[in-house]
């Protein structure tokens, strides 16, 4: 394999930073920005919200623009308008023009996160999950980055640390889009893909849906969750949000390079099971194991997702792939609109979080049977 093959991948990694870093950057500020346009802490998970929504449906049209116009075209044409937009959010005055600038920053990320992944699908075989996890961790790294530089550059406004954050990431915008243009030029495949006839397409989707339906479950509720179990401050239960966020990166980097070597199949095993167990215990772990505990569920929880984007590019063609992976991430932020919103309901019904994690136990250990519809031979190595 060619060594110059590994840049674009790396570029494709600093833009999931950029665009995580813009995505974290709210996160820390988000008290004080309620506090200043006057909206109650319980509308702060609309932030979220809004930016799925626009998320959502943006995933297969950036998609199929990636594979017309060229991947570095659009990533870097959606980083700059994500950036202005940035500085446009931090002018914001009021709660719904907040919601509204996030719904727009949701929409442009679709230009971001997919057509990067298409730079991972021309990686070999061999290695092609470990590539698919490192340009997806780029976001995680990101997330954090832009949390912790934006709360530090604030000075207790809002809107100080965003436009820090923004300047400060940007920078990294002509280098990304630098190493994306070193991507080789292929053909466009002219043959459309037929997904409809598809099992395991179907498969992957739900996969997904559930997937990153808990992870945004799981990081926005675990903090309570933790706090009201064990009763630990808010600031203890917030570092083993930390922990999960972290070990999350390990997952998509080293979880991928296991993953090649395991195979992509045999590690959906493993890890829908080893999960749905995992969370099924969740009430009953001691406090004294909790950082252990956290730190196995993120790994567990960002496992799959190398091993079910690698699986596309072994199905379909590098274009097919592409959109498909639009599809699935589209069904991802579904996931990720809905599932934060049953845990609270949930909660408020059964007093409690027990409920909450028994169900996504549940909805993992349903998806073993399925793996089957994968079949061995387009799960191989």
């Amino acid at each position: 394999m060619r060594r110059t093959v590994w840049l674009p991948v790396i570029g494709g990694f600093l833009a999931n930073v950029i665009f995580g870093a813009f995505v974290g950057s709210f996160s820390t500020l988000l008290p004080s920005m309620l506090q200043d346009v006057g909206a109650p802490l319980s509308e702060g998970g609309l932030i979220g919200s809004a930016f799925f929504t626009g998320y959502l449906i943006s995933q297969v049209p950036f998609a199929m623009l990636a594979e017309r116009l060229g991947v570095v075209r659009v990533v870097s044409s959606g980083l700059v308008v994500y950036t202005i937009l940035h500085f446009v959010f931090a002018t914001s005055s009021t709660w719904n023009e907040i919601l509204f600038y996030r719904f727009l920053q949701g929409f442009l990320g679709g230009a971001v996160f997919i057509p990067t992944l298409q730079l991972a699908f021309e990686v070999g075989d061999e290695r092609r999950s470990f590539a698919t996890g490192f340009v997806a961790s780029g976001f995680n790294a990101g997330t954090g980055l832009g949390a912790y530089y934006s709360f530090a550059a604030s000075g207790g406004k809002w809107q100080t640390g965003l436009i820090s954050a923004t300047l400060v990431f940007a920078a990294l915008i002509p280098v990304a889009s630098t190493l994306i243009f070193t991507a080789r030029r292929r053909r466009q495949e002219k043959r459309p893909t037929d997904f409809s006839k598809d099992s395991g397409f179907y498969f992957l989707n739900i996969l997904h849906f559930v997937r990153l339906g808990v992870i945004i479950a799981t990081t926005t509720w675990m903090p309570t969750a933790l706090a009201s179990l064990h009763g630990l401050s808010e600031g203890s239960a917030a570092f083993y949000s930390s922990i999960l966020q972290l070990t999350g990166i390990v997952s998509l980097t080293v979880g991928g390079y296991v993953t090649d070597m395991l195979g992509k199949g045999r590690v959906l095993v493993m890890n829908v099971a080893a999960l749905s167990a995992a969370l099924a215990v969740s009430q009953s772990v001691p406090v004294w194991l909790l950082p252990l505990y956290v730190a196995l569920l993120g790994f567990l929880i960002y496992l799959p997702t190398p091993a079910a984007f690698a699986i596309l590019r072994d199905r379909y063609h590098a274009g097919g792939a592409s959109v498909a992976a639009g599809y699935l991430n589209t069904s991802a932020a579904a996931g990720a609109i809905m599932m934060p919103y049953l845990f609270g309901v949930l909660h408020d019904v059964f007093k409690g979080f027990a409920s909450s994690f028994y169900l996504t136990a549940a909805l993992y250990l349903i998806l073993l049977p399925l793996i089957p519809t994968l079949t061995k031979k387009q799960l191989k190595q």
